[in-house]
């Protein structure tokens, strides 16, 4: 378990919530076996798995592929945090990219992560958080969609509308609810980088 800080709104103070890693086989496993029921705890942030841990825990070479796709026990275990991470109600959190200075691969690896449906990327270095937030904030065009999706709903007595020739119903409701939630809130908790980190160089 990770402690972090967290406030609740409207409370008179911070409490410590945990994230959870699961860098183990046994984590795995019990992620695996949480997916078909809830099993939200009151303290408990968000799921975060992670991938250069595993590769420890079952003893591979390595956990991507040539083309820098993780192999097929990494994509597993990406999948099944994010479906355990839901089954809670919790943020799913995506595994860190560690080659901290490749920038164009940190967002294209960010980008599916937002859009698999996770809620946030780890960063192992202060120069990947600003990439990161600004892959996880919706665009003004996504805002606007949102919108259109929204009021469209509110102005209509059934449980379809149409759009632009596109036919949505109750999930892409929820969906976009959920990403103008996400909108509102996002420059209030986008992570900061801290001014310094240890690399295997020093400090940084």
């Amino acid at each position: 378990m990770i402690p972090i800080r967290a406030a609740m709104p409207g409370a008179a103070r911070s409490f410590a919530a945990l994230v959870s890693l699961l860098r183990s086989c046994s984590s795995g496993v019990s992620a695996a076996s949480a997916v078909p029921r809830p099993w939200a705890h009151p303290r408990l942030a968000g799921l975060l798995w992670g991938g250069e841990d595993l590769s420890a825990a079952i003893g591979a070479s390595a956990n991507r592929d040539e083309n820098g796709q993780y192999t097929a026990p990494f994509a597993m275990a990406r999948g099944l945090c994010l479906l355990a991470a839901r089954a809670a109600g919790v943020a799913p959190i995506d595994a860190v990219f560690t080659d901290f200075r490749d920038n164009d691969k940190l967002k294209r690896e960010t980008d599916a992560a937002r859009r698999d449906g996770f809620s946030a990327k780890a960063a192992i270095h202060p120069l990947q958080v600003d990439i990161i937030n600004r892959c996880f904030t919706p665009t003004d065009d996504e805002r606007r969609w949102s919108e259109r999706v929204i009021a469209a709903f509110e102005a209509s007595d059934s449980g379809a509308v149409q759009i632009d020739g596109i036919m949505l119903d109750a999930p892409h409701l929820a969906q976009e609810a959920s990403r103008a939630a996400g909108s509102s809130l996002s420059s209030r908790h986008q992570v900061s980088a801290s001014p310094a980190t240890r690399t295997s160089d020093g400090w940084k």
